[in-house]
């Protein structure tokens, strides 16, 4: 490989994690659900979903999957300490579900659902099961995306990207 060839590679990664960082900066919930009226909240959290759809999806489509996974963590970042509008009223945790969703859209699909059917059976049982939801879907995601895309430097991003959405919890919890 040659310098230019690396510094083109630099390049496109760095413009990657901007694009992503920008993506996942947009204030999407308040204003979407504030628009949309009562009841409306799931509108709002589908946009913050895409906020860490697109970015990676463009990303993959456009250069590779590596390009994607960068600018992925751009998006969480970005919905966590976003650029425009002051400090971030969310964890950036429906962001990094839709970077998720997008790396390995079956894996993240399958996670999608268990989750969902977890909070709904929380709603019968009248208790709050997010956090075992989270839990659950957390363990379960690396399983199927193992499953879905054997290759083990992907799963060490994966693992890495869970390592930054770690992070940045904490430091928004700290806040």
């Amino acid at each position: 490989m040659t310098v230019a060839a690396s510094a083109a590679d630099l390049v496109v990664a760095l413009v990657a994690l901007s694009a992503g960082f920008v993506i996942g900066s947009i204030p999407l919930v308040s204003p979407v659900a504030r628009a949309a009226g009562p009841g409306w909240t799931f509108l709002g959290l589908t946009a913050d979903l895409a906020k860490g759809v697109i970015p990676v999806a463009l990303g993959i489509v456009t250069v590779s999957w590596e390009i994607g996974w960068i600018a992925g963590i751009g998006a969480i970042l970005g919905s966590a300490w976003p650029a425009f509008r002051g400090p971030a009223r969310r964890d950036g945790l429906a962001t990094a579900a839709g970077v998720g969703v997008a790396l390995a859209p079956p894996a993240g699909a399958l996670c999608a659902v268990v989750g969902l059917v977890v909070v709904g059976l929380g709603r019968l049982l009248r208790r709050d099961a997010r956090d075992a939801a989270l839990a659950l879907t957390a363990v379960m995601y690396p399983l199927a995306f193992a499953a879905v895309q054997p290759d083990a430097a992907r799963l060490g991003g994966l693992l890495g990207l869970y390592v930054v959405v770690v992070l940045v919890l904490r430091a928004s919890r700290r806040s």
